[in-house]
């Protein structure tokens, strides 16, 4: 779901603003005076400072097995209902925000438990389970993120097919507190 990003700053001595606007979706690569911390949160480099992306992220909605809404993702971040911190992603994996605890990976927009089955997906997306993953190492505790204003609720998709393998033995709420 692509997202325009704009940000304005000024070089030293220059007196004229510039603006950088793109076009991206969550995890694609940015412009060669940036890079992507250990957190995959996108920087950009401007003159003396570095800007952290954060405008534009657009707030994606996550459904259960029966389709209701049961939080919000940004690409990076997972916030619950009340748009409080949940869990993060990093390489690909689920972590509590809490607990630093495993929850499972992402895979093509949906978030799988440890033993690969989903318990949640992203508007857009048909859940899909996998092969049990390994478990990743442990990552380190990356900056909280601030508290994005509630977007609006979303209408409620078509329940989705039974997915190849079954649906979680967990419910999303037990899921998000281990």
């Amino acid at each position: 779901m692509p997202s325009r990003i704009t940000r304005r700053a000024r070089w030293p001595k220059q007196r004229k603003p510039f603006a950088i606007q793109r076009f991206v979706t969550p995890g694609e690569g940015f412009p060669e005076a940036s890079y992507a911390d250990r957190n995959k949160e996108p920087r950009i480099l401007c003159g003396y400072i570095q800007l952290l992306w954060t405008e534009g992220k657009t707030m994606m909605p996550i459904f259960d097995r029966e389709a209701g809404l049961v939080g919000w993702f940004d690409g990076y971040h997972l916030f619950d209902l009340n748009m409080n911190w949940v869990a993060f992603l990093d390489n690909g994996n689920l972590f509590s925000s809490n607990t630093l605890a495993w929850l499972g990976p992402f895979h093509q927009g949906s978030f799988l438990d440890t033993s690969g089955k989903p318990v949640g997906w992203l508007e857009g997306s048909n859940p899909t389970g996998t092969l049990k993953p390994l478990k990743p190492l442990e990552p380190l505790r990356p900056l909280k993120p601030l508290k994005p204003l509630k977007p609006f609720k979303p209408l409620k998709p078509l329940k989705p097919l039974q997915p190849l393998g079954g649906w979680s033995d967990l419910e999303w709420e037990d899921w998000i507190k281990d």
